[in-house]
């Protein structure tokens, strides 16, 4: 993976567990492409939370879309340290999208949005890209 500029577009950073409900690969792939397209965005991917905390270390991406199952550490563990990047958005990724245990961690967390793996991937597009449309406090959350 090649480094990443914000001056060209926008950042994020998004990546995927490696559990047994992770979603198929070509799910994650075609909501990646969808960023690629007019307004080009970039797109980095870790693989686990301290890969990720690295990423956003270097790039400090606009939006990270977190799955909260990853190998070693938890997703939530990311969110807890996401803190240091306040202007970052954090979008949950996880099969437990619908579980009240999931939302209420999510609200404790300030997380952005959750969005549960089996979305469509314009779903998991069109929440991300609604943070291009100015601060926080101008959308509902999506959940």
């Amino acid at each position: 993976m090649g480094s990443v500029s914000r001056s060209s577009a926008t950042s994020w950073t998004a990546w995927e567990g490696r559990s047994p409900s992770s979603p198929p690969r070509a799910t994650a792939r075609r909501s990646r492409s969808h960023f690629r397209r007019p307004p080009r965005h970039d797109v980095v991917r870790a693989s686990s939370v301290n890969d990720a905390i690295a990423q956003c270390e270097s790039v400090q991406p606009d939006v990270a879309l977190v799955d909260v199952q990853l190998p070693e550490r938890s997703g939530w563990d990311f969110v807890r340290e996401a803190t240091r990047w306040p202007e970052m958005r954090i979008v949950v990724y996880t099969v437990h999208q619908d579980e009240p245990e999931t939302i209420e961690q999510a609200a404790r967390m300030n997380v952005d949005a959750v969005v549960g793996k089996t979305s469509d991937p314009m779903r998991i597009v069109d929440v991300i890209r609604s943070f291009d449309d100015g601060p926080l406090e101008k959308h509902a959350k999506h959940r």
